[in-house]
């Protein structure tokens, strides 16, 4: 099952969640895996649309096993605080090189 939503047509809110969840939830899926792609710039040190993360984390009774933000040919992950977690730098997207 893949899921593709365009943000800037989204209407950001607990609706949007409610509504991967319960698809995510009819296809069987045991897990999830999320991308977001976007240019826009950190909001003081929070990657952008963390709201949208944290709201499928608030919702799902299934884990999400990844979270990530792809920019400029450049990927971070919103689980990483850089606090011994994983480096603050940005990870180099590649389609020959996996993490």
């Amino acid at each position: 099952l893949t899921l593709r939503f365009d943000l800037a047509a989204l209407r950001l809110d607990e609706v949007w969640a409610v509504d991967v969840v319960e698809r995510v939830a009819l296809a069987g899926a045991a897990a999830l895996f999320a991308a977001v792609y976007t240019e826009e710039p950190d909001d003081d040190g929070v990657l952008p649309y963390s709201h949208l993360i944290d709201d499928l984390l608030d919702h799902l009774g299934f884990m999400v096993r990844e979270a990530l933000l792809v920019r400029e040919g450049r990927w971070w992950s919103y689980f990483c605080s850089g606090m011994g977690v994983a480096p603050l730098t940005a990870r180099r997207s590649s389609s020959t090189r996996t993490r």
